[in-house]
């Protein structure tokens, strides 16, 4: 996820290593973008208690995050603008975009084991995709503040031998493509020429590099989309979010994903389980977003967690933090509505922030939700300057107190709470190592369903109307299919 927000392994902590390598994960297969692949079918002695989509069925914050790594992220020449593909006589009408249902899920066969969502996706593309269909870079590009224009790009090569092709098969839109869309910069990051925008998504293996040994062409992968430079301290110690030499996707100077294909080194490229679905793998970013606070906060077993927002970074805090083991999640925001989606994904107690000074509120929402002398983790995913005012009071002593949201430069913050209590006092910028393979393992596992997360999935030529929704707060996430991508 990126600038201003409401916005990882098999084990909880967070290791250092000198610099990220290629993943290896056991080799699965599906249906790649260039041609189908035969997959043989293997017999399971337990059925799979998955959820699916059921072929393609159309259905329809934020943390801060920076700028890509191989040179084909950056913004290349473009050619002269492009009007959206006209709509099929039989398309869903712009304005019932919120009416697009939820991915269809499959009822369990019970004849047998029921598909998997790497082979039902495989079997789609064998019905949709022919090997002389034409494939598109078709681009979503921001010119300047509220400017959008589609593009149609060369599609990318390969510059090293460590890096893979992709085809992306969907986009989420994270809270910072809104911002860049609708003021042109966040911080000292401004859009000074075209970026096509888009860093939240999954897609298809279709082409490989001669040294690439953990993917192969076919395999559904969830991309993650910044590249540090590998040789740094902080890369070398494991923390290559801070590298200072980042180039994040939809980061000016740096292009994003919501285009048709994309290069990526393939150790930032994270192999999908059977069970998890490509629309599900797009939520693997914002995932790994929630990972990384969580861990910096130190949540353990038995911990009470106060989370002040509701936005989807809030709610997949909520959801890691009871995939931590946290006894106690409290979901504060003002909108009662999130709330009660915040009850239904993982908070066990919510809060309506009320318009009281800092001090009463905490001491409020403290007995209501019966948190005794204050809680152990507090996380901000709001950046709201009341919620970081109202954290301080609400932590208790000795407690961890978390900044995942960002908000205004500068705010009024109550110090005193702050040094009284000995309060450990962290940030969050992105994610780090392990962050993504444990947002992936809590999607295979189950500990995590982001299901619920998706409100809807549009095609690509009606991407500006779903940023209106975004900006509208209509939705928790909203998925982009790609250009390439056939929706029913």
């Amino acid at each position: 996820m990126a600038a201003p927000t409401e916005n990882s392994t098999a084990t909880l902590e967070q290791t250092s290593i000198p610099a990220p390598t290629e993943a290896q994960e056991p080799a699965m297969t599906t249906s790649t973008v260039e041609q189908p692949v035969a997959v043989p079918d293997a017999p399971a002695p337990e059925p799979v208690a998955s959820e699916v989509e059921a072929g393609r069925a159309q259905a329809p914050e934020t943390s801060a995050e920076e700028t890509p790594t191989t040179e084909e992220t950056k913004p290349t020449e473009a050619s002269a603008p492009v009007q959206a593909p006209e709509p099929a006589e039989d398309s869903k009408p712009a304005n019932e975009l919120s009416e697009i249902p939820l991915p269809a899920v499959a009822e369990p066969d019970p004849a047998g084991d029921a598909p998997t969502a790497a082979e039902v996706e495989r079997d789609a593309k064998q019905e949709t995709s022919g090997p002389n269909e034409q494939k598109s870079n078709l681009s979503f590009i921001l010119n300047k503040p509220e400017d959008l224009t589609f593009e149609e790009r060369p599609i990318p090569k390969l510059k090293n031998d460590h890096e893979v092709l992709v085809a992306v098969n969907y986009t989420g839109i994270c809270g910072s493509d809104v911002h860049y869309w609708l003021h042109g910069a966040i911080g000292h990051f401004v859009v000074k020429d075209p970026m096509v925008l888009g860093h939240e998504s999954a897609g298809t293996v279709v082409e490989t590099g001669s040294a690439v040994k953990s993917l192969k062409v076919g395999d559904r992968v969830a991309l993650e989309p910044g590249y540090p430079c590998r040789h740094c301290l902080n890369c070398l110690g494991g923390r290559y979010n801070l590298c200072p030499e980042m180039r994040f996707a939809a980061t000016p100077p740096y292009d994003g994903t919501l285009t048709g294909f994309w290069v990526a080194p393939a150790d930032f490229c994270y192999k999908l389980p059977d069970n998890v679905s490509l629309q599900e793998g797009a939520m693997v970013e914002p995932l790994a977003v929630g990972v990384h606070i969580v861990k910096q906060g130190g949540v353990k077993p038995g911990d009470s967690v106060v989370i002040m927002g509701a936005g989807p970074v809030g709610l997949l805090c909520a959801a890691v933090a009871r995939a931590f083991g946290a006894s106690k999640v409290v979901s504060v925001d003002i909108v009662p509505s999130k709330l009660e989606v915040a009850k239904e994904i993982a908070a066990t107690h919510t809060y309506i922030s009320q318009r009281l000074p800092a001090q009463e509120n905490a001491k409020a929402l403290i007995e209501q939700c019966d948190l005794g002398e204050g809680a152990d983790v507090v996380i901000d995913a709001s950046g709201a300057e009341p919620s970081i005012q109202a954290s301080l009071h609400v932590v208790k002593t000795g407690g961890t107190y978390v900044q995942g949201g960002m908000g205004k430069s500068d705010i009024t913050f109550p110090i005193m709470a702050l040094c009284i209590k000995e309060v450990t006092m962290k940030g969050s910028f992105r994610y780090s190592s392990g962050d993504y393979r444990l947002a992936v393992q809590l999607l295979g596992s189950g500990l995590v369903d982001v299901k619920k997360f998706i409100s809807g999935v549009v095609p690509f030529k009606d991407a500006e109307k779903a940023f209106e929704k975004v900006k509208e707060g209509q939705v928790i996430k909203i998925l982009i299919a790609g250009p390439n991508e056939k929706l029913e």
